[in-house]
């Protein structure tokens, strides 16, 4: 065989190698990608189902903390009257603080996706 076949069969082996490679690194990351946004998907479907748990768990804890105060001042309006305004309370809190919260929120996000 001359020199220049067996250099141009030497060429296709490692160009074949290199998209070999390629394929396998892209299918690599489709399964990592895919890995990745599974468990960000996990992680809000739980958030969600904790979120929703707990706001009905505080919305029934105000109630019945108004119900509470109400019997203790002697007037059931002021009880609910003082959790509405301890809401609203919290409401401004989470308004003031939202670029802190929505930083931590982030990053915490991006730290799963790129874990």
């Amino acid at each position: 065989m001359p020199m220049s076949m067996k250099e141009n069969k030497s060429g296709d082996n490692l160009s074949g190698s290199v998209i070999d490679l390629f394929k396998a690194y892209y299918r690599y990351s489709t399964l990592t990608l895919a890995q990745k946004i599974t468990i960000v998907s996990v992680s809000m479907i739980m958030f969600l189902m904790v979120f929703s748990l707990s706001l009905f768990a505080f919305l029934f804890l105000g109630i019945a903390i108004g119900i509470w105060l109400g019997r203790f001042l002697e007037n059931p309006m002021m009880g609910f009257f003082l959790m509405s305004g301890l809401f609203m309370f919290l409401i401004l809190l989470f308004v003031l603080f939202r670029k802190m919260i929505i930083r931590k929120l982030r990053d915490l996000i991006v730290r799963k996706v790129y874990s």
